[in-house]
């Protein structure tokens, strides 16, 4: 059994240059983009780096194996 994760908070749309941070609230989980041309997020703390326009899916996954999109 794959306990369910929270889900993310912060927003869901930024403009290239902005670093936000987004949070859940289940600790100890890893953050990860699928697009890192357009954001990378750095995979302990949830920070984002914009890098240009377009589309990523970001994914927190628990220790558990929960996953959050």
């Amino acid at each position: 059994f794959v306990p369910p994760t929270a889900q993310i908070l912060g927003g869901t749309s930024f403009c290239t240059g902005q670093s936000p941070t987004l949070t859940n609230a289940i600790a100890g989980g890893t953050w990860k983009s699928s697009n890192t041309g357009v954001a990378t997020i750095n995979a302990n703390t949830g920070q984002i780096t914009t890098v240009s326009a377009g589309s990523t899916i970001i994914t927190y996954t628990t220790a558990c194996g929960g996953v959050s999109t």
